[in-house]
């Protein structure tokens, strides 16, 4: 029988809201008997952009990767359309510095910027909290040092890897 754990409060700013977004797709008229997969729905986020800092994602390792790898005009800040077009975060071992691979540095957190991410990988912090997060559906970590993670209310997630970590998961209101 899970057991079911309230995750900490630890978002500073109100987390952003998403609108379901329809994204057209384009049906031959030409060849009736092709039906081509509909896209699969967007979720469209609006907020004023973000400054990429411990206060909106908790720890410097996150906001290095953000940084690095979401902020696409390098201007410190992560707008709307930048969240928005993220599905995939995997923060592994590769983005740490070889003596500090070990060390868990805070709570990281600013999740729902991102709101169409589907897949999450995440090796080391004190804590992860994912709450409220509409798209989530694969979340894994292997050989993580992470003390806490907590999920919940992630309605999508099906998957979740935890093999050979360190420390708790806390799943309540998930498929998984």
């Amino acid at each position: 029988h899970p057991t079911v754990t309230v995750a900490p409060e630890t978002a500073l700013t109100p987390a952003p809201t998403a609108t379901p977004v329809v994204v057209p797709t384009a049906t031959p008229s030409a060849a009736p008997t092709v039906t081509p997969e509909a896209e699969p729905t967007k979720l469209v986020v609006q907020y004023e952009p973000v400054l990429i800092d411990k206060e909106h994602f908790g720890t410097e390792r996150f906001c290095a990767y953000i940084k690095k790898n979401m902020d696409v005009n390098q201007d410190g800040f992560l707008s709307a359309e930048e969240g928005n077009a993220v599905t995939e975060i995997a923060l592994t071992y590769f983005y740490y510095e070889k003596e500090k691979q070990d060390e868990p540095e805070g709570t990281a957190i600013g999740f729902s910027y991102f709101p169409n991410l589907t897949h999450l990988g995440f090796v080391s912090s004190d804590a992860l909290v994912i709450k409220d997060h509409p798209s989530l559906t694969h979340y894994g970590l292997g050989e993580a040092k992470t003390k806490d993670t907590y999920i919940e209310n992630c309605p999508k997630l099906t998957s979740i890897f935890y093999s050979n970590a360190y420390g708790n998961l806390h799943v309540s209101d998930c498929e998984a």
